[in-house]
């Protein structure tokens, strides 16, 4: 029989098992690693594509002058952005769950890096074209929330699959 106890109440041999051995990196912690990765590739693709498109697909036609700006700017957009992304809770949510709060949550931040980015360029760098700014929030939204809703939709699909071959279905006719 186990005698330890802690201010006389007793543990359990599993219980104690538990506490003492060393955890491995919890699932969520190793998702929200990803996600931070891949949200600070996406918001520089988003305004870089905003960026190309604006030269029509032509690296070689993009000026000097905003490539420099942007290569400038963009490491400080990207600390930013993930702080911002951390507060709006981004990297917590449970993304098999993403609903319409989870959405708005990142309208919110994305609004607050779009502003983020306008400002810093305009008064650390310099003004980029109107285009550039426009295309890169809209695809920065576009990249943000895909990737979380894309999380829930495989895990959906996963799930309707996993039942059709389970034979768990339900026959309405």
């Amino acid at each position: 029989m186990n005698n330890r106890s802690i201010n006389g109440n007793p543990i359990k041999d599993d219980q104690l098992s538990r506490v003492y051995r060393k955890t491995p990196i919890e699932h969520w912690r190793l998702i929200s690693g990803f996600l931070m990765l891949y949200d600070a590739l996406m918001v520089n693709v988003a305004f870089f594509c905003g960026l190309w498109l604006r030269f029509d697909f032509q690296y070689s036609l993009i000026p000097e002058k905003y490539l420099t700006a942007f290569f400038r700017f963009a490491p400080w957009y990207t600390v930013i952005c993930i702080l911002i992304f951390w507060f709006a809770k981004l990297y917590r949510s449970v993304w098999r769950f993403a609903s319409f709060n989870e959405l708005t949550r990142i309208l919110l931040a994305s609004a607050a890096t779009a502003v983020v980015q306008i400002a810093g360029t305009l008064l650390f760098v310099r003004r980029m074209p109107i285009s550039y700014y426009c295309i890169g929030i809209v695809l920065q939204f576009v990249f943000i929330s895909a990737i979380r809703f894309a999380y829930r939709f495989v895990l959906l699909l996963h799930d309707s699959l996993k039942k059709l071959t389970d034979g768990q279905t339900k026959h309405v006719m």
